[in-house]
């Protein structure tokens, strides 16, 4: 394998006397390794680059995917709000009138059989005292 080697104009003078010296090998040498040297640091700065931009990639993916969910509870909270703004409506409107909310039939007539009984052995509900 040959490299070849074309020096720029101001190199060229120095890479001269390299030659009339007999160092031409050793500079050539030199300037291989440190080409192959930084050619390494390239290639893995470049992977460090593609992991980067791989982890970047990741984070973009799980942001958008709680953007999704973010969207959902609001949609949610927005279904909500108007469940309760529904409802205040509502409880303002039977607070407006003299309605009242039924009692159970069952406990109506506990009330009424306890008061009849009560009326029947002569006492009131101010004459208990404990």
């Amino acid at each position: 394998m040959q490299i070849g080697f074309r020096p720029n104009k101001r190199v060229q003078s120095y890479f001269e006397t390299l030659t009339e010296r007999g160092e031409k090998t050793r500079f050539l040498n030199q300037a291989v390794e440190f080409t192959l040297t930084y050619k390494t640091a390239f290639e893995k700065q470049s992977h460090m680059i593609e992991v980067l931009l791989d982890q970047h990639q990741d984070l973009i993916n799980k942001l958008s995917r709680y953007d999704g969910k973010l969207e959902a509870v609001e949609r949610n909270l927005k279904t909500i709000s108007q469940q309760v703004t529904e409802l205040n409506k509502q409880v303002a409107m039977l607070k407006g009138t003299t309605i009242k909310p039924e009692q159970s039939k069952r406990r109506a007539e506990k009330q009424e059989g306890f008061a009849d009984n009560v009326d029947f052995l002569g006492m009131s509900l101010g004459d208990i005292s404990l």
